[in-house]
């Protein structure tokens, strides 16, 4: 959305949160936690960080109790990645342990897809945290 002109972006901001509504409404585990990450990744897109973990935490036990796996595991490592320390090293182990499991040889991507929006706000705490750049984040694209 960053390229788009503002008035395009909440056009389509609009649209997400009705569609996420929908989701959150509906009676299936697996549309409530879509609509939970869905959620997250516009938080992430607004640096809403609180937010962004209490949804991805609603995210993570609905696609636990929906056993969809890898929803769970880039929810998981997508939390880790947010929370850093000791407590996100586990999650995002986790996570990455799953994938690898399944075959996945890119993390980075596989979660960007499943859980996008939050690659730069992950980088911006991590880099706080850590006072430098995490090897596991992409080059930013200059704008």
């Amino acid at each position: 959305m960053a390229g788009l002109p503002n008035g395009h972006r909440q056009q389509l901001r609009t649209a997400l949160r009705a569609s996420i509504g929908k989701l959150k409404r509906s009676g299936l585990a697996h549309s409530k936690a879509v609509g939970a990450m869905l959620t997250a990744s516009l938080a992430a897109s607004q640096t809403r960080e609180a937010e962004m973990v209490s949804e991805l935490l609603i995210a993570i036990q609905g696609f636990d109790r929906a056993q969809a796996r890898m929803d769970l595991a880039a929810s998981r490592r997508r939390l880790g990645q947010l929370l850093g320390g000791g407590e996100g090293a586990q999650l995002t182990a986790a996570g990455e342990a799953y994938m690898r499991r399944q075959g996945v040889r890119d993390f980075d991507r596989m979660t960007e897809l499943t859980v996008p929006a939050f690659d730069r706000k992950c980088e911006t705490n991590a880099s706080r945290r850590l006072g430098r750049r995490r090897s596991f984040f992409p080059t930013p694209v200059e704008q």
